[in-house]
């Protein structure tokens, strides 16, 4: 999308991808200790990480629509790491959701489930679309 669509150079699409990941990864820490902080406080441990993940959610849409509609290559920028901010949520939570729901006992079993079918989707989308 942004070499052959936006008409970005392979390397500076490389620097965008990684910052994008990058600020994910970097999310991904700050989303779990804005979760644990929040429970610390007082609050229910599934409800905070299912809250976070409809921000999360809400964010991204925002972040992939500033994606779409960036005028400028700076512009871009900006929306994929905000985008890549958000992403950095949902699988923290997920992880933690599937943690919780299933309990101690059944855990491994439930997070095997999850990641099976977030691969099966990584086979289908491409296919489909």
């Amino acid at each position: 999308y942004l070499t052959k669509s936006r008409g970005l150079p392979i390397g500076t699409m490389t620097v965008f991808a990684a910052a994008t990941y990058a600020v994910q990864a970097m999310a991904s820490l700050g989303w779990g200790h804005l979760a644990d902080h929040m429970v610390a406080r007082g609050g229910d441990p599934a409800r905070v990480k299912r809250g976070l993940c409809v921000v999360a959610q809400l964010g991204s849409v925002a972040g992939v629509a500033g994606i779409a509609l960036a005028g400028s290559t700076s512009a871009l920028l900006v929306a994929l790491l905000v985008t890549g901010v958000f992403l950095g949520c949902l699988p923290t939570m997920v992880y933690a959701l599937g943690q919780i729901a299933a309990g101690p006992r059944d855990a491994a079993g439930w997070i095997g489930v999850q990641n099976a079918i977030g691969s099966l989707s990584g086979i289908v989308g491409p296919v489909v679309t």
